[in-house]
């Protein structure tokens, strides 16, 4: 296991899972008017997020160099890093990725949420470019491209859903909670539904239907089984809230708030587990030991 790759791997899908989804969900939850006013709190700490995306990028794209020579991170083949940028499918994901959360700078600073929006999204989907979607070829390929890229663009609208309300209740207004709790259930079942989905195309085209029975004899099996497990826990957390703590907050806020706020945390530490595990599941050979 290369542990500070898998590292680079989760913070990048993690901050990119943000830029997609806090402008992504405002506009979905809010409106484009009060979704503004609501990503204007957010500027700085979104540019700093932007930086933050760049840097990891960058990191990951030289811990892939480093990998594929075998030198240590930062003594760079600048010949081969060059190469691998230019004429390989991940290269050329670091690079649209780099370019596009440059030009989400200048929006984030103006609050432009739906500019913002469509360019995180975009950033977020290059993860898709270099993933096991990338080997595809024919329809199929295309396919299993655009199932992986609503996969992603699903998962960042639920994280960033999860983030934006749980800055909301750190503020006192109810106002500014109640529309995201309201809407984060119709949005939110939308996502599952995208995720199930397209979850199951993406695994019979990376594993195949016929090889699912032996999927836990193998690590690569183990570690989906663990992220469907957090999966789970997150479906059971979210229906917690819809069903009992929001109705709660409609009529006793006071009482409903901390309860929301630990079971948000709760899940949203889940979904960065599920990141995690993705990551780690990215350098894995699916089919190794079948």
């Amino acid at each position: 296991m290369d542990a500070p790759a898998i590292i680079l791997r989760f913070g990048n899908y993690a901050a990119l899972s943000l830029i997609a989804g806090v402008p992504l969900f405002l506009w979905l939850a809010c409106g484009a008017a009060r979704g503004r006013t609501e990503l204007s709190r957010l500027r700085i700490p979104f540019a700093l997020l932007l930086a933050l995306a760049m840097l990891l990028a960058v990191l990951g794209f030289l811990a892939m160099v480093a990998g594929m020579t075998g030198e240590p991170l930062f003594a760079v083949d600048w010949e081969i890093a060059s190469l691998v940028l230019t004429a390989t499918a991940a290269g050329k994901a670091v690079l649209g990725r780099l370019v596009l959360l440059a030009v989400a700078v200048p929006l984030a600073m103006r609050a432009a949420l739906r500019p913002l929006a469509a360019t995180g999204v975009l950033a977020a989907i290059t993860v898709a470019w270099a993933g096991h979607a990338a080997g595809g070829e024919g329809v199929t390929g295309q396919v299993h491209m655009l199932a992986d890229m609503i996969h992603v663009a699903a998962a960042a609208t639920w994280i960033g859903g999860m983030a934006c309300l749980l800055l909301a209740l750190r503020r006192p207004e109810e106002d500014a909670v109640r529309p995201m709790l309201r809407a984060f259930a119709p949005i939110g079942g939308a996502t599952v539904g995208l995720l199930v989905v397209t979850g199951l195309v993406n695994g019979a085209m990376i594993v195949g239907v016929e090889r699912f029975p032996l999927l836990l004899e193998t690590t690569y099996g183990r570690l989906m089984a663990l992220k469907l497990a957090a999966f789970g826990a997150m479906l059971l957390l979210a229906a917690n809230n819809r069903f009992r703590l929001t109705p709660l907050f409609e009529h006793r806020p006071g009482d409903a708030r901390p309860a929301l706020r630990r079971a948000i945390r709760v899940e949203l530490s889940i979904g960065l587990l599920v990141l995690l595990l993705v990551g780690w599941l990215g350098m894995i050979d699916p089919t190794a030991g079948i």
